[in-house]
């Protein structure tokens, strides 16, 4: 019996990056053009082979690990090809002063390893890498890069870099769970997962909950200018929990008796303009 706990424990393996039951939550703050504080959700949809590799989809590219070489590929499978090719996503085994160069339809960017070091994740120990830009610098100059889970940034970055307003990785699942990352200069993906969100988003006055938290009825208080909007309420594995239309300035009122106690995320969308504004929704 002992010997049988022992080779258990020895074959238990870190997490994947390719991991279809992986998931994502990261937060895109475009303030410098107007309120918008963006929340999205990522995830897999399934496999496909490849050239006889194994790829779990993602947002257009196929993806998977290489767990001899320590690297994770990407392959480009939807949307506006550049080319027919593999590319290197992540490289775990980099070193201290290394460049890790990424090439994106003729765009080359170079970021130079700064630091190495681990994090504990469920039970092991995953490699941890600090990037800064040293060629042709996109938006984002900085960033992490934790073995299983990808960059601090978004699950593809840097594959594709030259978003105006990069996103910030905020909360990150494998298998239905939420892990505590023993790291202080990331998200600890406990507190960041919850209240750690309010804390990222800048507060405005253009969506307001009353009260929040919320035991049965609340007030959804938004822009008196968007009079053709979407309201929706997802909760934190970014189920749907409730959809309105919205015909009336001002607000609306949503009863909440049949939530269950949680965290929910309010997104009001103005369907002319695509603007769009996200608050934390407490329900005791």
């Amino acid at each position: 019996m002992i010997f049988l706990v022992i080779c258990s424990l020895c074959n238990a393996q870190k997490m994947r990056f390719s991991d279809t039951t992986n998931k994502w939550v990261t937060l895109q703050d475009s303030t410098a053009t107007g309120p918008v504080h963006i929340i999205t959700y990522h995830k897999y949809s399934g496999t496909i082979l490849i050239n006889g590799h194994n790829y779990s989809k993602f947002g257009g590219y196929g993806l998977r690990d290489d767990t001899v070489e320590q690297k994770v590929f990407a392959y480009q499978i939807s949307g506006v090809f550049c080319d027919n090719i593999e590319h290197l996503l992540y490289d775990y085994s980099m070193k201290v002063g290394d460049t890790f160069w990424t090439f994106h339809c003729g765009d080359t960017i170079g970021y130079r390893v700064q630091s190495v070091d681990s994090v504990f994740i469920k039970g092991k120990w995953h490699r941890k890498q600090y990037l800064q830009c040293a060629f042709h610098c996109g938006f984002a100059t900085s960033f992490y890069v934790v073995e299983g889970i990808g960059s601090t940034v978004s699950p593809l970055f840097p594959l594709n870099p030259r978003n105006a307003f990069p996103d910030k990785l905020i909360c990150f699942s494998n298998k239905g769970v939420s892990p505590p990352i023993s790291s202080p200069d990331i998200f600890n993906n406990t507190t960041s997962c919850t209240t750690g969100i309010e804390d990222l988003i800048t507060p405005t006055s253009s969506l307001q909950i009353i009260p929040n938290p919320v035991s049965a009825t609340t007030r959804i208080l938004f822009p008196s200018t968007v009079i053709n909007g979407r309201l929706c309420i997802h909760d934190l594995s970014e189920r749907l929990i409730f959809e309105r239309k919205i015909v009336q300035s001002g607000g609306c009122s949503v009863s909440t008796e049949w939530f269950a106690p949680g965290v929910y995320f309010v997104e009001l969308t103005d369907v002319p303009t695509g603007m769009r504004w996200v608050s934390r929704l407490i329900k005791n």
